[in-house]
C-alpha cells in the first residue's frame, strides 16, 4: 500500500507528461527504459504494476470527419473503424499530442493504441 502511494505521488510530480485518460480516469505511466522492442514500441508501467506498450498510433472518437484532424493536428489516418472512431498516427510525441487533443472540445475521446500483451526477450 505504501509503495503504491509513493509510486502515485512520484509519477504525478515527476512524470506528469506520461498521462492519458482511460475509462474516464487519469492513468499515469512510468517509462521502462531497459526494455527494447523491434516494433518501435515504448514500454511503460502503470500504477498497478502492469506493463503496457505504446506505439505512435492512437484512437480519436469524434462526430467530425478524419480530415479535420489531419489538417488541424498534422496526423495521418491509419484506419476508419466507424463514422466516429478513427486510428491515427503521428510523428510527434504521443503524450504531447494527447495534451493538444484533450483540450479540443470537438473530440469525444482520445486514447493510445495500447499493447497489453508485450513480448519481452
Amino acid at each position: 500500500m505504501k509503495k503504491s502511494i509513493f509510486n502515485l505521488l512520484f509519477v504525478s510530480f515527476l512524470h506528469s507528461e506520461y498521462l492519458y485518460l482511460g475509462g474516464g480516469k487519469e492513468i499515469y505511466l512510468i517509462p521502462k527504459r531497459d526494455v527494447k522492442s523491434s516494433r518501435n514500441l515504448k514500454f511503460f508501467e502503470k500504477e498497478n504494476g502492469e506493463t503496457i506498450a505504446l506505439s505512435n498510433t492512437f484512437f480519436i472518437k469524434s462526430k467530425l470527419e478524419a480530415e479535420v484532424f489531419e489538417k488541424r493536428y498534422e496526423v495521418e489516418l491509419v484506419k476508419k473503424y466507424s463514422k466516429s472512431l478513427y486510428l491515427f498516427k503521428s510523428s510527434e510525441n504521443i503524450f504531447s499530442i494527447f495534451k493538444k487533443l484533450r483540450s479540443d472540445n470537438l473530440i469525444i475521446d482520445v486514447y493510445p493504441n495500447v499493447y497489453k500483451r508485450a513480448y519481452l526477450r
